[in-house]
């Protein structure tokens, strides 16, 4: 038997092309050319990274229809599909999690301040964070060490499994994001970590598991903490 994992649309799947950036990173072949246009090719990314891949949302052009299918689909995990899960009582809090996931995607995760920050019990927290996982709305990225041990203790980054759920939970669109450069580098962060993800389970690289929810992909990812942004892909 096959587990099958259906993420978002990839930039590719969008655009209608074939896309295989890590094969191409491993064998160093790049393309030669540059973007032209900063400016403009800055607020097409921005755009896509408030899009994200959801069929749904690229089906809706007026903001406020996507937003209320963002508000359906969060409602409907929550108050379905998480209760035939497991019984939430604090159904409320849940969500608060959720939109504070939102706003810290792309962020270091520490259990114990995020406990602080959501009013929430260490113990719910240990219990809310895998049901999230399972639904794929969450997933964590593991951080690198040559070290084993140290890579299997450092903290992980948290990530929203679509850039256009997390810029929804923190009330950011195209504007925001060129205002608040700091916001926009942590959810472009999520945003290139997810296409990763996406291409990860068609490469003909093989790799092995980047998180416990996605062990379906069989990729290993990484990020490695430097001054500068840096990540660190496997074969």
């Amino acid at each position: 038997m096959e587990v099958l994992t259906l993420y978002p649309f990839s930039q590719g799947e969008i655009a209608g092309v074939q896309e295989d950036f890590i094969h191409a990173l491993f064998q160093k072949d790049f393309p030669s050319g540059g973007a032209k246009t900063v400016s403009s090719a800055k607020e097409v990314l921005l755009e896509a990274v408030v899009l994200g891949g959801y069929p749904e949302v690229l089906s809706r052009s007026n903001p406020k229809r996507r937003a209320a299918w963002f508000d359906s689909y969060i409602t409907t995990l929550v108050e379905r599909d998480i209760r035939d899960i497991v019984n939430i009582q604090d159904v409320s809090g849940l969500i608060r999690l959720l939109r504070l996931l939102g706003a810290r995607s792309g962020t270091l995760h520490n259990q114990a301040e995020l406990s602080r920050s959501a009013g929430m019990p260490g113990s719910s927290l240990s219990r809310y964070i895998p049901l999230l996982e399972s639904l794929f709305l969450i997933w964590f990225l593991p951080a690198w060490s040559s070290n084993l041990s140290k890579r299997l203790l450092k903290s992980p980054k948290a990530h929203v499994c679509d850039s256009g759920l997390a810029c929804h939970l923190c009330g950011a669109d195209a504007k925001r994001l060129t205002d608040d450069p700091i916001l926009a580098g942590r959810l472009l962060e999520s945003f290139v970590a997810g296409e990763l993800l996406k291409q990860s389970s068609w490469t003909d690289i093989r790799c092995h598991c980047i998180t416990i929810a996605h062990k379906a992909a069989k990729k290993w990812m990484w990020f490695w903490r430097t001054g500068l942004a840096a990540w660190r892909l496997w074969k």
